[in-house]
């Protein structure tokens, strides 16, 4: 799931793991309808990230789950470090540029940056890679085998891109909006593990 509304999703400019607001009033509507659809599958357990807006959505929907899930914060799941520079810039603003740093990531220059002190998609990508272990053995330690992770919109079109084949520019052009639900399955084989979106739930914005 991604976190709820915030002045800076509002007003339509950058946060990523540099700009750390508190939900609006809208983003904890949002949450709460997020619990109630959440209620349908009672999960034991939520993971959220440690920013506050993640924070809060999952404190938030949790109080609309009748199991009164435990929360648990995963770093892993933060936001992407862009740089310092798009710390509050206006998206329209910084789109070329992250179009641009997508693209290259798609076709293999996983080590291109935004500026020197903002992550590479090497980074990012090995981010994906260990927050997808770590929930898959919290899931498989579970007897209800499911956990809710709450997330954010650049982070969630990495994760979503590697699981699902599409690039990250064609992840990128899909809307990821506050609160919507990502259901992604996991299973267990002799060749490993298999991941693949459910399609029918991919995606299920609430407004």
């Amino acid at each position: 799931c991604r976190h709820g509304q915030t002045k800076y999703n509002r007003l339509q400019c950058i946060q990523g793991a540099r700009v750390d607001p508190p939900l609006n009033e809208f983003g904890r509507q949002q949450s709460r309808l997020l619990g109630q659809a959440l209620d349908r599958i009672s999960p034991s357990l939520i993971v959220h990230s440690p920013l506050l807006r993640s924070v809060e959505t999952a404190q938030v929907a949790a109080q609309e789950v009748s199991l009164c899930p435990k929360l648990q914060e995963l770093d892993l799941l933060a936001s992407i470090d862009y740089e310092s520079v798009a710390k509050g810039a206006k998206i329209q603003d910084v789109r070329p540029k992250l179009r641009l740093i997508y693209a290259a990531w798609s076709i293999g220059n996983v080590d291109t940056r935004m500026a020197g002190d903002g992550e590479s998609g090497r980074e990012v990508l090995e981010r994906v890679g260990r927050a997808l272990s770590r929930m898959e053995k919290m899931a498989y330690d579970r007897s209800d085998r499911t956990i809710v992770a709450v997330s954010h919109s650049s982070f969630l079109c990495v994760l979503l891109a590697s699981i699902s084949g599409q690039s990250i520019v064609q992840m990128s052009a899909q809307r990821i909006g506050n609160c919507s639900i990502n259901v992604v399955d996991m299973e267990r084989n002799t060749k490993g593990r298999v991941l693949r979106i459910n399609e029918e739930r991919h995606l299920a914005s609430l407004h």
